[in-house]
């Protein structure tokens, strides 16, 4: 009997550890409501982040799990919230656990879990996964004062290769932000912090170091100058220096780039298939060319024309591409699939072409000690005769050997056996944004035609629009670029366009408004005024932000011919006011250590070219 009892007892025991393990690993998810209502905030208008952390832990097999914990305070602009919130599920982000509510102002909650989220399709037209994205579609049951709360965890597959943290955007305002890493004591985290003098806070216990990133509030402002692109935010990029190797399941440290590049090149060694049909092709391409940069641009535009663009991540597809015979056959692939086929073909020409990993987006700077996880986009490089070549399969409009004018100036990883290296992208010599036109002058507003000539790597984007947005949209898109980087306030009467191989040219019937002033029968003009998207100089970088850039188009050229003003220092009558401006500076990015020198030049250059001019009308016509 008393055996009896005992076991009865035991599995009350049981019963009840297992909810209260339930029950407080369920409170490790969420926090007390008035706890919640209570977070020390200047409430605004604008939707706040109260609570954010980002939670890293390695495990035993060198992998990490991540905690994403937040809070948002829902303010009036709705409109500003994500469309749906987004949860990462695919084969390098694995969800494990999911839990939100929302508090509603009127005292009701409702609760989420993992079941309530709904799952994007996995194929359209540029994606086919197995799991890639999941959503919690909740914006129509929100309002004005209610609190949103979500966890969400996942296992981190090859995470230890590096991660990348960066404060939100659901906001403007933001407080209680924090990143934590915890990694085993033994190991080391090496650590950079972009845009920011913070440093974490570590602790030591039962063998695990703790590093605790922390903002107590961060107020986030989008920029619209000249330097607007700016890592805005802070940002934090870390690693450990291990990884797990797939084939032995074991451990090993990373200790170079070079290590990095040779453990790459294994991973992806047998996706690089040579078949009979991809060396009859590259054999008809290349027939009748000597040249090994013409061979290499005729592979390219083969691959850049017939190969549609799709995402499919199947088995690691985030990392590791599709064999070169599949993507052959099936006629698609993203960026790492595409370098996979360029660099098939290229080996079958017997050429000497090496993979590139880089950031496809001029908002960061390279980091090269830390981590992978920078990475985003594939290419291939190519040397020849001294000079580097860069193929990027995925410029679907691109000219040979160029990339996209986001990538000028970023450090790029070119992968090659023993020998894995940073090559800058250098900018083309060719480039240029030219504006040509004829004016004349009313009413402190200047009429008449302009064009405006994009050439090299500064046309391949309207390329790439003028072949996928229907004539309609395509002209909406112009008018908003003109008025982004030409003049804010321009009136656009027609407008026109052409593209040849190399160039993109603008043609465009239009009125500027305000662009001169009249002042006792004088008239003064300056060139910022005409072209005030062209030279502003406002808000440059704060001291803590640690890289900027110029403008896109840094390379630039006008001449405007306006009929009816001359100088009134000028006694050429016959002639009109004729402006020449040019200017030709880096792209950038620059280190924050060089702002100063940076900006004493470029006001020299600016105060130049917009200097005031003083002038009258010309006698009639």
């Amino acid at each position: 009997m008393n055996f009896i009892k005992f076991i009865i007892l035991q599995n009350i025991f049981r019963m009840f550890f297992l909810l209260f393990i339930l029950f407080t690993s369920c409170k490790t998810y969420l926090i007390d409501e008035n706890e919640i209502k209570n977070f020390d905030h200047n409430y605004t208008k604008s939707n706040c982040i109260l609570y954010y952390l980002d939670h890293y832990t390695v495990e035993e097999n060198g992998r990490f799990l991540k905690k994403n914990h937040f809070i948002i305070k829902i303010g009036s602009e709705l409109k500003s919230l994500p469309e749906i919130f987004h949860v990462a599920d695919g084969s390098m982000y694995v969800l494990k656990d999911f839990e939100a509510r929302i508090l509603h102002k009127d005292g009701s909650k409702k609760v989420f879990n993992k079941g309530d989220l709904g799952t994007l399709a996995l194929s359209n037209r540029y994606q086919i996964s197995e799991r890639k994205r999941k959503y919690l579609p909740i914006i129509e049951k929100l309002s004005e004062g209610d609190f949103v709360e979500q966890v969400s965890i996942h296992e981190l597959l090859l995470s230890p290769l590096g991660i990348s943290f960066q404060i939100p955007e659901f906001g403007k305002y933001h407080y209680n932000v924090s990143c934590k890493i915890d990694i085993p004591s033994e190991d080391e985290l090496n650590y950079r912090v972009i845009n920011d003098t913070i440093s974490p806070k570590i602790q030591i216990e039962n063998n695990t170091k703790h590093y605790t990133f922390y903002w107590k509030q961060y107020r986030y402002d989008k920029n619209n100058n000249m330097y607007s692109r700016l890592n805005i935010r802070p940002l934090i990029l870390a690693s450990t220096s291990r990884y797990k190797e797939k084939s032995t399941n074991s451990i090993k440290s990373i200790q170079s780039w070079l290590d990095f590049g040779n453990w790459y090149l294994d991973l992806i060694q047998s996706k690089i298939i040579i078949d009979k049909n991809i060396k009859l092709l590259t054999k008809e391409l290349i027939k009748d060319i000597e040249n090994d940069k013409e061979k290499m641009d005729a592979i390219f535009e083969y691959c850049q024309k017939n190969i549609r663009y799709e995402q499919v991540y199947l088995e690691f597809g985030e990392i590791i591409p599709n064999s070169s015979s599949v993507i052959y056959n099936k006629k698609f692939g993203d960026c790492k699939d595409y370098a996979t086929l360029i660099y098939t073909m290229a080996k079958c020409a017997n050429l000497d072409p090496h993979f590139v990993l880089c950031y496809r987006n001029r908002r960061r700077m390279m980091i090269e000690e830390i981590p992978v996880s920078q990475f985003n986009h594939a290419l291939i490089h190519f040397k020849y005769k001294g000079e580097d070549y860069w193929y990027d399969g995925t410029n679907r409009t691109g000219i040979p050997g160029l990339t996209t004018i986001d990538l000028l100036n970023q450090r790029a990883l070119v992968i090659q056996k023993d020998s894995t290296r940073f090559l800058t992208i250098k900018e083309s010599d060719n480039n240029k944004m030219s504006i040509n036109g004829v004016m004349n002058f009313n009413k402190n507003n200047f009429t008449g035609l302009l064009k405006i000539k994009l050439i090299s790597q500064y046309a391949i984007d309207f390329f790439l629009y003028d072949i996928y947005l229907n004539r309609n949209r395509m002209k909406e898109w112009l008018i908003d670029w003109i008025k982004d980087n030409i003049n804010k306030d321009i009136v656009i009467k027609n407008l026109s366009w052409e593209s040849t191989k190399t160039a993109f040219q603008i043609e465009l019937l239009c009125e500027i408004p305000n662009a001169a002033i009249t002042l006792d029968k004088s008239i003064y003009l300056s060139v910022g005024r005409i072209f005030n998207q062209i030279f502003p100089l406002d808000n440059p970088p704060n001291k803590d932000e640690e890289i900027y850039y110029f403008p896109f188009y840094n390379n630039i050229d006008i001449q405007i011919q306006i009929n009816n003003l001359q100088n009134i220092t000028d006694n050429k009558a016959d002639e009109g006011l004729n402006l020449k401006l040019f200017y030709s500076l880096p792209p950038g990015p620059f280190p924050t250590s060089k702002k100063e020198s940076f900006i004493s030049n470029y006001l020299s250059i600016y105060n130049k070219l917009n200097k005031k001019y003083k002038l009258k009308l010309r006698a009639a016509l």
